[in-house]
């Protein structure tokens, strides 16, 4: 700090106008981000390509949530589509966050989602006194394949492919492509650039 102070180090001292930091969303106090990487926030986000959802809280994971190997297989369903694909099997494969790793994995857990859930919605509006709805959330992104990533985590960003047929908990976050392909953002969300810029945001 003495050294910042009288300038005698200029490789630890940065000097940015806050007028540049207000550029960034939030207004971060991001002092180490280049002219040129503020800048390329006047451009297209990727939110404008691909749409990011939060998971349901299921409510009573001890009941609700299994990992796939404590449950007969026939007992699964791996190929639903929506809704008329959980009429006949109770398990489905669900995304509930898990350790650092990218590119594709974690998907440990199946979730009781017979007859599109009955019975967690039921059991949550009996726990809560209120709709089902404000907590098991994003139902119509289920089964829809996408990239996801653990919701909170003290490890490095890393981001996961997933096929059709999972749900997904609030212990994960799910992105799916409106007009941008899962291939071109599970690049760019595992590269260095995209950690550069969640540094800014986070």
């Amino acid at each position: 700090l003495e050294e910042a102070a009288k300038g005698t180090n200029q490789g630890i001292v940065f000097d940015t106008p806050f007028a540049r930091m207000k550029k960034i969303p939030g207004a971060p106090l991001a002092y180490w981000a280049s002219p040129a990487s503020v800048e390329a926030f006047q451009y297209g986000s990727v939110d404008d390509a691909y749409t990011a959802k939060k998971g349901m809280a299921i409510g009573d994971n001890a009941i609700f949530l299994r990992r796939w190997t404590e449950v007969s297989f026939a007992q699964i369903c791996r190929t639903s589509h929506g809704p008329e694909d959980t009429l006949k099997h109770r398990w489905y494969p669900c995304l509930h966050g898990g350790e650092q790793r990218k590119w594709y994995g974690n998907q440990t857990h199946i979730v009781n989602w017979i007859n599109n859930g009955e019975e967690p919605k039921r059991n949550i509006t009996q726990k809560t006194d209120d709709h089902w709805s404000r907590y098991i959330i994003s139902t119509d992104f289920f089964f829809r394949r996408g990239v996801t990533w653990t919701a909170i985590s003290s490890g490095q960003f890393a981001a996961r492919y997933y096929p059709e047929g999972f749900a997904f908990t609030s212990a994960s976050m799910c992105a799916f492509p409106g007009t941008g392909t899962l291939t071109a953002l599970i690049l760019l969300l595992n590269s260095c650039v995209a950690r550069s810029y969640l540094a800014m945001l986070s």
